[in-house]
């Protein structure tokens, strides 16, 4: 790297972090340095944070084109974890419909010809009076109560 005008464009959380933007800017043909990565194992003695976060320095000459790839790295990981974030959401909010399908079904119930009791789909006989559901259509039809 130049040494002249070298110019912080990254301040990491950790060294791996360090080393991805270096990395991904080396691929960009722009030569990085991590500075301070060995500083997070004396984590401890030295408060851990922003001020003892390993940093991504560049020569100044490539300052601006490596803060816009970082700036674009950095919004495609944003893009990322919204896209995981929506989808975990909705992975949730479709076990919680499955959840209330299942349990509606549970409610469907036939009435009773005999007695007029709702009984649950599950049986076949009413609980009440003991007499047998009736397949046919128009007598004991299936309702859903919510």
């Amino acid at each position: 790297m130049n040494n002249h005008n070298p110019t912080e464009v990254y301040a990491a959380r950790d060294e791996i972090d360090a080393t991805l933007v270096q990395s991904m800017l080396a691929e960009a043909a722009i030569e990085a340095r991590v500075v301070g990565g060995q500083i997070m194992g004396a984590v401890g003695e030295v408060p851990a944070g922003l001020p003892s976060a390993p940093r991504v320095w560049v020569a100044g000459g490539n300052a601006a084109e490596a803060t816009r790839l970082i700036r674009k790295m950095e919004e495609k990981r944003r893009e990322t974890w919204q896209q995981d974030m929506q989808a975990e959401n909705e992975k949730d909010s479709g076990e919680a419909i499955a959840g209330l399908l299942t349990a509606s079904a549970d409610l469907r119930t036939w009435e009773c010809q005999g007695c007029h009791e709702r009984v649950t789909v599950d049986f076949e006989l009413c609980w009440n009076c003991l007499r047998p559901r009736i397949s046919d259509s128009s007598a004991g039809s299936v309702t859903t109560d919510f």
